[in-house]
């Protein structure tokens, strides 16, 4: 038995249609490929995270551990259990991570790659320094968006977004391993739809209303979060940005899925897609992971 685990930072249940079904504030939001997996797939519909944000999350998925709320936030302790070291001491099963998630090898929050067999980054995402430019004033405030306009400087079609590129990586690890007589593990950690929220067209305006935000050139960034910091304007920007992004990450999850029809990767393959949180964009008040309690969708 095979497992591709593919968890995708940020998605969130009212968002998504499988949940939505067509009703609510965000059944304008097309996942076409979340649906074609839940026709085949069990969808469930009462699943709570222990820890958040990412990476606590993660700590309890690779380990067993929950780390609230003992700690706010960590990286994955010489101690802890570790999924890819029980399979590679324990099991024949091969491992690989793929992930375009720069925290996962961070200064405090790392060390999640060092068990697996093989892994795969690719760079330049959020706060990663891949790309040659000015250093950074001294101190964090404010980095995150200089090191990210660095990376992403003439990125602008979809191909070359690091959710297509990450995509590719793991549509060739499959098409490499499909008939491999030793089983695999491949653990695929998206960052996307994570901040910022700035898709190529035609996501960017996919769900913009009209032509003046269409024209607008709103934040790509999270400025607070309270909603009360943010214009009405603002708060529908950002939402159209992050639905456009969910539609883009959805659109590669179909390559994946494709994969696993072009090699039958079903009958011998447990697929599961997961994330680490949700989403707030202006509901109970709160924006991007909230300053406050978190709220069941419905």
């Amino acid at each position: 038995m095979n497992v591709v685990f593919l968890l995708c930072d940020t998605l969130t249940r009212d968002k998504l249609s499988p949940y939505h079904q067509g009703k609510g504030t965000y059944a304008h939001i097309r996942t076409p490929n979340l649906d074609r997996l839940a026709e085949r797939s069990t969808t469930f519909t009462n699943h709570w995270v222990n820890s958040a944000p990412c990476m606590p999350a993660r700590r309890d998925l690779c380990s067993g551990r929950i780390e609230f709320p003992w700690r706010s936030w960590g990286p994955r302790e010489s101690f802890d259990p570790d999924w890819a070291r029980t399979l590679r001491e324990e099991t024949h099963v091969s491992t690989c991570l793929i992930t375009d998630h720069a925290n996962l090898f961070d200064v405090g929050s790392g060390n999640y790659h060092h068990w697996f067999d093989e892994w795969q980054f690719t760079r330049g995402h959020y706060n990663d320094h891949s790309a040659d430019g000015p250093a950074p004033e001294p101190g964090r405030a404010g980095q995150s968006a200089d090191i990210y306009r660095k990376a992403t400087s003439g990125m602008d079609t979809e191909d070359i977004t690091f959710v297509a590129r990450n995509f590719t990586t793991a549509v060739n690890y499959l098409d490499n391993r499909a008939n491999d007589s030793r089983p695999f593990f491949l653990y695929i950690d998206e960052f996307d739809p994570h901040w910022p929220l700035d898709p190529p067209e035609p996501y960017r305006s996919m769900y913009l209303k009209d032509d003046v935000q269409k024209a607008a050139a709103g934040s790509a960034f999270c400025k607070g979060t309270d909603s009360a910091d943010y214009t009405v304007e603002e708060l529908e920007w950002l939402q159209a940005q992050f639905a456009g992004k969910l539609t883009m990450v959805d659109h590669q999850i179909g390559r994946i899925l494709d994969c696993m029809d072009r090699h039958n990767l079903w009958d011998d393959t447990l697929f599961i897609l997961t994330t680490d949180h949700g989403e707030f964009l202006g509901e109970f008040g709160q924006v991007s992971k909230g300053g406050g309690p978190s709220y069941p969708l419905f």
